[in-house]
């Protein structure tokens, strides 16, 4: 029909754009993961583990599996190369940096399979379009040229404050989002937290989100973060670009981001949740609003607070003039509806 040839028209312009040629009828080809490290015996210990790890093609690069069928080589580049570290600021996280113009899930990448975390380090990967977008739950994101399609693991010790806090890890991600937004675009306020993980204007347009993988040891929890942001994606799409009026570098932004977070989970681990609550109440959308609850046993028109000690959403029953706490995971928050439910997957 004319309306899937005008979306395949865009999606074909869009991986052109990226050297990626794409015919009608064919899928999007998974493109080479281009690894980047300040620190040479750092990158040259990870190529050795992959070494050991994968199969080897012809020019000696190792190759990741992708699914049964297909597979994509590794390849080392030059630290010049790459911009993400050129901008960025924290020396020490993430460790390695890959890049891809075109992947199945960068979440699904770091998260599914330990092949490209090896020896535990901090790893962060970018994908230019990504084809298989995860997002919360089962829901699909739909990641074309021009979004960030940032995914990072990170490892927290057992003891540190917030390894027994685990459900701040979404809010973090997504305030330091914001922060390196206005940073970049020197301006504030235009963008704002929707409960529990989502990225909106002002307006009430979605422009992302954040999804947090985690599991835990003994001895340390594991987490993987994925951030998929709308930064110059064409129109109809809301995205960044639209919001500011200016295109920016996606490699800059998701670098900026990663320092933040880093930035975020010092403070948090050092000061406590309660400062930390004061800034991310200054950046959502919630505070105050009357809302219905229809969670649970919970069912009862209340106004929202804050987030309490454990993570949870505080609200303010109207019916018994009590404090309820509603957890974020499984909840999600219409508000088309002003509905706080369960998310219907």
């Amino acid at each position: 029909s004319s309306g899937i040839n005008a979306e395949y028209g865009v999606l074909q312009k869009a991986l052109s754009e990226l050297d990626i040629d794409c015919k009608f009828g064919d899928s999007v080809k998974l493109q080479p993961l281009h690894v980047y490290c300040r620190d040479s015996v750092i990158l040259d210990k990870y190529f050795q583990s992959l070494l050991q790890t994968c199969q080897i093609n012809d020019d000696g690069h190792p190759l990741y599996t992708v699914g049964k069928d297909h597979v994509v080589p590794i390849i080392k580049e030059d630290l010049n190369k790459s911009e993400f570290f050129n901008c960025h600021t924290n020396g020490n996280f993430p460790e390695v940096f890959i890049h891809s113009k075109a992947v199945t899930s960068t979440q699904d990448l770091l998260w599914s399979d330990k092949v490209l975390r090896q020896n535990a380090l901090s790893v962060a990967i970018l994908g230019d379009v990504q084809i298989s977008g995860k997002g919360r739950g089962n829901n699909q994101w739909i990641s074309p040229h021009g979004s960030m399609c940032l995914s990072f693991y990170y490892t927290l010790e057992q003891n540190c404050l917030m390894a027994k806090k685990l459900p701040f890890v979404q809010y973090i991600t997504a305030l330091a989002v914001i922060k390196a937004v206005n940073e970049i675009y020197e301006q504030d306020s235009l963008l704002k937290i929707k409960w529990p993980n989502d990225i909106y204007t002002v307006n009430g347009e979605k422009i992302g989100g954040v999804l947090v993988n985690c599991s835990s040891t003994g001895k340390e929890t594991g987490l993987c973060i994925g951030v998929g942001i709308n930064v110059n994606n064409d129109e109809p799409t809301v995205s960044l670009a639209k919001v500011f009026g200016l295109k920016i570098s996606v490699p800059k932004l998701a670098s900026k981001v990663c320092c933040l977070f880093m930035e975020e989970m010092c403070l948090f681990n050092e000061k406590g949740y309660e400062q930390f609550v004061e800034r991310f109440c200054q950046v959502w959308l919630h505070r105050d609003k009357r809302v219905r609850i229809s969670v649970g046993a919970i069912n009862c028109d209340a106004v929202i607070k804050s987030i309490d000690s454990d993570g949870y959403l505080s609200v303010f029953n109207l019916a018994t003039h009590k404090n309820v706490s509603v957890q974020p995971d499984g909840n999600s928050f219409d508000m088309m509806e002003n509905l706080i439910a369960v998310k219907s997957f």
